[in-house]
């Protein structure tokens, strides 16, 4: 199995092996590398940073926490984040709802919202800077339950709260005896704003279903995966006008002393992904940019397959059909653009397309990516999986080569 260097590096060994390759020249110990690299992979418990890190393996990413409130409240609630920092009201005159929009995507009917008197009541109304986005919306449609989450890091709240503490004095994170992990937990004006907009805005939209407020706090990045939730649906925005909340009067929804969550055993419990998400755990992942880049790759591997000897260039606004259908998600041209642009096309996963007006294709480097995903995350162990691997480099490589004469 490659360390962490050698995979931060691993997109450059599959550029230089495919332009070696369609001029004729061997580099056995390279391919030797990426044979090991891909052999490793039905190795390794499948997690949630591989979503992230299979695109993209800096963690001093801004979103990494909003990436680990939503895994972290899915995990607890057992509802998808189909939102991951998604924004409440878009536009200077409150055009769409992002949110409102996935929900619809998701076949439920929403009535029709005044978004610029929501604006006008919930955010504009007050003058502290009440925040425009959560950093997830679960939605269970089979409960008929909507969720929008705003969480922080521990880290942060110490730094917010300077009389945190464990709730049971002298027990530490694995207390006995109380159902409450942190007390004196403090939270700023301006998220918890964001849950009392988020609140009406779902409410106003879906009123036959349960709308539930949720607060966060997370483990920082590489500190592990202890938790508390709070149930915020008691919240109104008169509460925040005299600056941040204690929150200790609302109540736990969930937290990581309770043993379903298994972190006594083991500390990284709810990182592994769950047993049984089916063949595809795109379909599970919360839906953030990693994981619509990975379903953009995948997507483009399925087109590419329908046509073995020619290089596939698809459209941008197919492709991204071909994903909102598949995935149920809602993909609005600027995120469609980001996306593709910055998260696959900037990485070399895939190419814009010369001959094809404002299409892409897969590259070799995107091929083995959406190969070591499948391998990954499915767990299925063939003869010779980095040998197959190194096949479909070189069958793309070959592909593209005559694309481009």
């Amino acid at each position: 199995m490659l360390n962490e260097k050698d995979w931060d590096n691993i997109d450059e060994w599959v550029h230089a092996y495919s332009k070696a390759y369609v001029h004729g020249d061997s580099l056995p110990e390279l391919e030797g590398k990426l044979k090991d690299a891909c052999n490793g992979l039905v190795e390794h418990t499948p997690q949630f940073d591989d979503f992230v890190s299979i695109l993209d393996t800096s963690i001093r990413s801004r979103d990494a926490i909003a990436r680990k409130v939503a895994w972290t409240a899915q995990r607890a609630t057992g509802a998808r984040a189909w939102c991951v920092g998604a924004k409440l009201i878009h536009g200077k005159f409150a055009t769409n709802s992002p949110v409102i929009d996935q929900v619809a995507a998701l076949d439920v009917e929403p009535r029709p919202v005044n978004l610029q008197h929501i604006k006008e009541q919930f955010i504009e109304h007050y003058y502290f800077n009440v925040q425009g986005t959560v950093d997830a919306v679960l939605i269970d449609v089979k409960k008929n339950t909507l969720m929008p989450v705003k969480g922080v890091a521990f880290s942060q709240a110490q730094r917010r709260s300077r009389a945190l503490a464990y709730a049971k004095a002298g027990s530490g994170l694995f207390g006995q005896g109380s159902s409450r992990l942190l007390c004196n937990l403090i939270a700023r004006q301006e998220e918890l704003g964001a849950l009392v907009v988020a609140h009406a805005l779902l409410k106003s939209a879906f009123p036959h279903m349960e709308v539930v407020p949720g607060y966060i706090v997370v483990d920082d990045l590489d500190a592990g995966w202890h938790f508390e939730l709070l149930d915020m649906t008691e919240l109104v925005m008169r509460e925040l006008v005299n600056g941040p909340l204690e929150l200790d009067d609302y109540p736990v929804l969930a937290n990581s002393l309770e043993e379903v969550y298994g972190l006594r055993a083991d500390s990284n419990a709810i990182a592994h992904l769950p047993i049984g998400v089916g063949d595809d755990p795109l379909e599970f992942a919360p839906v953030d940019r990693p994981t619509r880049c990975l379903m953009f790759l995948n997507e483009l591997w399925r087109q590419q397959k329908r046509t073995l000897n020619e290089f596939v260039p698809v459209k941008a606004t197919e492709l991204a059909a071909l994903v909102e259908h598949r995935y149920k998600v809602v993909l609005p041209p600027n995120t469609r653009r980001h996306d593709l642009e910055d998260g696959l096309q900037r990485r070399g996963f895939i190419e814009r397309c010369r001959y094809s007006s404002n299409s892409y294709g897969l590259t070799p480097v995107g091929v083995f990516r959406i190969y070591a995903m499948k391998r990954l995350f499915l767990q299925r162990s063939t003869p010779d999986v980095g040998a197959i691997a190194l096949q479909h480099i070189q069958h793309q490589a070959r592909l593209l080569n005559d694309y481009r004469r």
